[in-house]
């Protein structure tokens, strides 16, 4: 006669199971999923190949280094405001930021070690916020990335008509002549390398870019150059930075 143990042994042993599965190596053979861990003090002590691709840089740029080290200023004082309430709360956090101009949705979560104190961070690029009672927030800064080569009127156009809107309904949305959102949408077609409204559509859905981000301040997030991949257009690269101030 065979035995079966109670239900509280199995999920018992099932969760002694689950405990001794090591999650780091799980996420760092993830593609898609960038994973972070810092400290309470801003360094950086993991990260997966995923997040190198998402951000764009190195990994001599990330080991032992921290936030402020690699990022801008409003940047990493951003982050370290969000890890800062994860942290004393010890409650996760959901964030929305578009980073090279992309939208990127990072989930902070808390982790305890003895006296050391984490932020386990996972970021995704499809800007799809997944189901669940996390608090939300968004950043106050929007890095463009390869989009920076758009003065802020064209920017708006761009979403506008991204957005579904017709030439004519732009114009009347902006009090500008329809002649005037053409030239716009001639220059925006210059500047990115794109002509079609189905090319400027898929443009703004791959960004994430919505009339709500207009107002927010343009930065760049790392202070250097780096890779934006996958790319996303095909920029005009005769076009300078300096036709953004038009």
């Amino acid at each position: 006669m065979s035995f079966s143990p109670p239900e509280s042994q199995r999920e018992s042993a099932m969760q002694e199971a689950l405990r001794s599965i090591d999650w780091l190596k799980v996420f760092d053979q993830e593609p898609d999923v960038g994973l972070t861990i810092i400290e309470d003090s801003g360094r950086i002590v993991h990260f997966n190949c995923a997040a190198l691709r998402l951000f764009g840089i190195d990994d001599e740029d990330l080991l032992g280094k921290t936030l402020h080290d690699v990022f801008s200023e409003e940047y990493a004082n951003e982050r370290m405001t969000w890890m800062k309430e994860v942290i004393d709360t010890d409650s996760p956090l959901r964030a929305t930021h578009i980073y090279c101009g992309r939208m990127l949705v990072s989930s902070f979560y808390p982790h305890h070690n003895d006296e050391h104190h984490f932020a386990v961070v996972l970021t995704r690029l499809d800007g799809i916020l997944p189901d669940g009672d996390i608090k939300e927030t968004q950043s106050q800064f929007i890095d463009l990335g390869p989009l920076s080569v758009l003065s802020p009127r064209e920017l708006e156009v761009l979403v506008l008509l991204g957005q579904g809107n017709s030439v004519p309904e732009v114009s009347r949305l902006l009090y500008r002549s329809p002649r005037t959102i053409e030239r716009h949408k001639t220059e925006i077609g210059h500047k990115l390398g794109v002509s079609s409204i189905a090319q400027l559509t898929r443009l703004v859905a791959q960004a994430g870019l919505k009339p709500e981000h207009l107002p927010l301040q343009r930065f760049d997030a790392v202070p250097k150059s780096r890779e934006c991949v996958p790319d996303l257009l095909p920029v005009n690269t005769e076009v300078s930075a300096s036709s953004t101030t038009t």
